[in-house]
């Protein structure tokens, strides 16, 4: 059992409405059952760095690894699988 499982079976009205987390992704299974269990609205990762500002967001209808970049303060190269740069867009 988990801490949230044990919650609902204290508190079986006990929900959780936003989940904002630091991007790391979360299996689509786990998710749908947070979502479905406990009435979760919100469920966004954030991508920052420990010693910087915020780098990237989502909001609908983003999912999974994709986010907005904040490129206003952040210069980010996007790289293919081999580190090589990738054209914009």
């Amino acid at each position: 059992d988990t801490l949230l499982s044990q919650a609902k079976q204290i508190d079986p009205q006990f929900h959780i409405e936003k989940v904002i987390y630091g991007g790391a992704l979360w299996p689509e299974h786990r998710k749908k059952w947070l979502i479905e269990t406990l009435g979760i609205k919100t469920f966004h990762s954030i991508l920052a760095a420990n010693d910087g500002a915020q780098i990237g967001y989502q909001s609908p209808p983003l999912q999974g690894v994709e986010h907005y970049l904040v490129d206003d303060y952040n210069y980010v190269e996007i790289v293919d699988d081999l580190g090589n740069p990738v054209a914009d867009g």
